[in-house]
């Protein structure tokens, strides 16, 4: 089950709160669930959550999302309780108040039927919410590749779906083979984790896809769970959050 929670939040003294303090609220995260969980946590292959924040409209969001079953009765539901209401941001010396919580869930079931009962579009747009980076041979790599990219999003879908993290190198070279991107509108940032500043990308980019139907179905379905589980490295950290938009109106696809 793919969970999502957008928590609301304000301060009374103004603070300078953006995507560059995903470390500082994973932190509250890890302070806020079950202390065994939180151990267990760091013996996965992948963590089973993401989280970012940024600033919107109508204040601070803070958004936490689950990719399996356990996580989001560990993670989502401690967060929606009546006892979380607020929490202090040690980084900023404020105290943040829970102003509004939104939930949404997908059973992985409905990714699947859409891969076998929904013909896809061919084309893709997804925006880079919060700086995003890979690691390849031991060396950040900031800017889009298809590969690492799907590489990304394969290895988290097997860990939620299949709990291995085995990819299949076949379908991943079709993929590198027959995804192009197409279009890109990118800056490149430093998103600053502990001592260290990791050379990072965000914006926009599209992806058009050729070969046969079930390819792009494919693709439609990493995609749409790369907004839970986020693409990338560190994502539990506030890396890596992305967002599958609709090509005409520009808005969240799903």
């Amino acid at each position: 089950m793919l969970s999502k929670l957008i928590l609301t939040l304000s301060c009374e003294n103004e603070i300078n709160v953006s995507h560059h303090a995903g470390s500082a609220f994973q932190g509250v995260l890890m302070q806020s669930i079950s202390p065994a969980y939180a151990d267990s946590l760091h013996s996965m292959r992948s963590n089973p959550y993401s989280q970012y924040v940024m600033r919107g409209a109508d204040g601070l969001r803070w958004t936490v999302c689950t990719t399996t079953r356990e996580a989001h009765g560990q993670i989502i539901e401690a967060l929606q309780s009546d006892a979380f209401r607020g929490f202090r941001l040690e980084q900023f010396g404020a105290e943040l108040t829970v102003t509004d919580k939104s939930a949404e869930t997908l059973p992985l079931k409905d990714l699947t039927h859409r891969f076998y009962h929904e013909d896809s579009d061919r084309f893709f747009r997804l925006r880079f919410l919060t700086p995003t980076a890979f690691k390849s041979k031991e060396r950040y790599v900031f800017f889009p590749n298809i590969r690492l990219i799907f590489r990304s999003l394969m290895s988290k879908y097997s860990v939620a779906a299949e709990d291995t993290d085995e990819v299949d190198e076949d379908m991943l070279s079709e993929l590198t083979e027959k995804a192009a991107i197409v279009e890109y509108s990118l800056r490149s940032v430093r998103y600053s984790v502990e001592q260290t500043k990791i050379p990072s990308f965000m914006g926009e980019l599209a992806i058009k896809v050729s070969g046969a139907q079930t390819l792009a179905n494919y693709v439609r379905l990493l995609l749409c769970f790369g907004e839970y589980s986020g693409i990338g490295i560190k994502c539990s950290m506030g890396m890596g959050a992305v967002s599958l938009l609709d090509r005409r109106t520009g808005e969240r696809r799903f």
